[in-house]
């Protein structure tokens, strides 16, 4: 606690009158300060595949672009103060619901739409094998096809800046607008997977919901055959989640990893 108060006093220039931890963050510790900030440290359990500098070198490039809430401060070890918004709440199905969804595709697309490069390249196959082999379950019969599935697809479209995790915890609606905070898994990789994931990691499996989020993304450029392409990504997503959340309960024994890992798994069966 001492060090996250020296820190803070040191970068912010005023004294801490108050602090309490602020809920959230699997892999962080987060302090509500002064209330008025919102401070993030790691845990000693830092997600695989992490990396701070390249989480640094986005949120700096992002924080005046409207995408994200701007950092006041983030280092090299993941340390972050950004503002505490008062009035953010999470993608709620309310009557502003389809509203939020079109703005999530114009934001997602401003993203993929900067110029700047992650400090790093998404690797499907590296993720797949390394959580596998960390839940020590079998292989998935489907494994080879859907990563050839990915590499398919990662030949076609370019590499643009990702977020790669865009869970309603990672998604904060405030008034009319939204934006997209902890780009912790952000990295180079292709829009699709970053649309898909959208769609899977938030349950929109009602292909109306889809087709309005696709149409405000692509506008007169929709991609070809949606139907196809919406079945090839929820595969996609869907043997990385059923890896990673099968790995995750093995370390934590938490149900909600479990509930995951068996969703994933029933939805790549009924897509065999």
């Amino acid at each position: 606690m001492k060090e996250v108060l020296k820190i803070f006093e040191t970068t912010m220039k005023q004294e801490v009158q108050s602090i309490c931890i602020f809920p959230g963050g699997f892999s962080n510790n987060n302090y509500l300060i002064n209330n008025d900030y919102i401070m993030r440290r790691k845990k000693i359990y830092i997600q695989p595949f992490y990396d701070s500098i390249c989480e640094k070198g986005i949120e700096e490039f992002l924080k005046d672009k409207n995408i994200t809430i701007p950092c006041y401060y983030i280092d090299d070890k993941g340390t972050k103060i950004t503002p505490y918004i008062r009035n953010g709440v999470r993608l709620l199905k309310n009557s502003t619901y389809l509203d939020h969804i079109k703005l999530i595709a114009r934001k997602l697309k401003a993203l993929h739409s900067i110029d700047y490069k992650c400090e790093k390249n998404f690797s499907y196959f590296d993720r797949v094998v390394y959580y596998r082999e960390e839940a020590f379950v079998h292989k998935h019969p489907l494994e080879e096809e859907i990563i050839t599935l990915y590499n398919k697809y990662a030949s076609i479209y370019p590499l643009v800046p990702c977020h790669n995790d865009l869970n309603e915890s990672n998604i904060l609606c405030v008034g009319s607008d939204v934006f997209f905070i902890d780009f912790e898994c952000a990295s180079n990789n292709i829009a699709l997977y970053d649309i898909y994931c959208f769609f899977a990691q938030n349950n929109i499996i009602d292909q109306n919901i889809q087709n309005v989020f696709l149409q405000e993304y692509f506008k007169d450029k929709m991609i070809d055959d949606v139907k196809q392409v919406t079945k090839d990504f929820f595969k996609i997503n869907d043997l990385l989640r059923y890896y990673w959340a099968s790995m995750m309960f093995k370390k934590f024994k938490n149900k909600i990893y479990l509930d995951i890992a068996t969703e994933s798994f029933s939805r790549l069966d009924s897509n065999k």
